[in-house]
């Protein structure tokens, strides 16, 4: 989904997924899934996963060693194209 007025871009992982962060996760849901319709594409592998409490933490302290403050909590991941 490339020019995504959501953020919703992503670079294609080695697995053939593009995992993406939000700020906003039920309105980049609905832009994805809205995307989707309008272009006929499948979604087939799309997850939607909170962050464990481990990772977390160990995003809030690697990002501190960087010095950034913001852990990505949520992450949606959906088959690329």
């Amino acid at each position: 989904m490339r020019g995504s007025r959501a953020g919703l871009s992503g670079a294609v992982g080695s697995d053939g997924y593009t995992e993406i962060a939000p700020d906003d996760v039920v309105r980049a849901l609905h832009e994805l899934t809205g995307w989707a319709m309008e272009h006929g594409a499948r979604l087939d592998g799309l997850q939607v996963t909170r962050s464990s409490l481990e990772d977390v933490y160990l995003s809030l302290t690697d990002a501190q060693s960087k010095g950034d403050s913001r852990p990505d909590s949520i992450a949606a991941q959906a088959a690329g194209d």
